[in-house]
């Protein structure tokens, strides 16, 4: 009866020991999982900050050149052209005006 008892008792005990094992297991791979994420976030990051800083840099490169508009400024320039090309093509503005630009 103590050896039938004992041994129940044992099969309990590695069971728990097993459902131990495995719910550290699940959490040691949940981790590694979330660290994976958190590292392919970063680099993810990284990079978009990366293509940030390249394109402030070059805006502020032609903004040094005075070479970039604003969109503002971009749109009042298209408009300026296309009234430049209609005085062209009207005959009011010699084609060779336009070269000076």
């Amino acid at each position: 009866m103590k050896a039938k008892i004992a041994a129940e008792q044992e099969g309990k005990r590695a069971e728990e020991e097993l459902l131990a094992k495995l719910n550290r297991e699940a959490d040691e791979d949940l981790v590694r999982r979330e660290a994976e994420e958190k590292a392919i976030n970063d680099a993810a990051n990284a990079i978009a900050d990366e293509k940030k800083r390249v394109k402030l840099e070059e805006k502020t490169k032609l903004q040094a050149e005075g070479k970039w508009l604003s969109k503002t400024q971009l749109r009042k320039k298209k408009e300026n052209d296309a009234k430049r090309a209609a005085m062209v093509a009207a005959g009011i503005i010699p084609a060779s005006a336009l070269d000076g630009d």
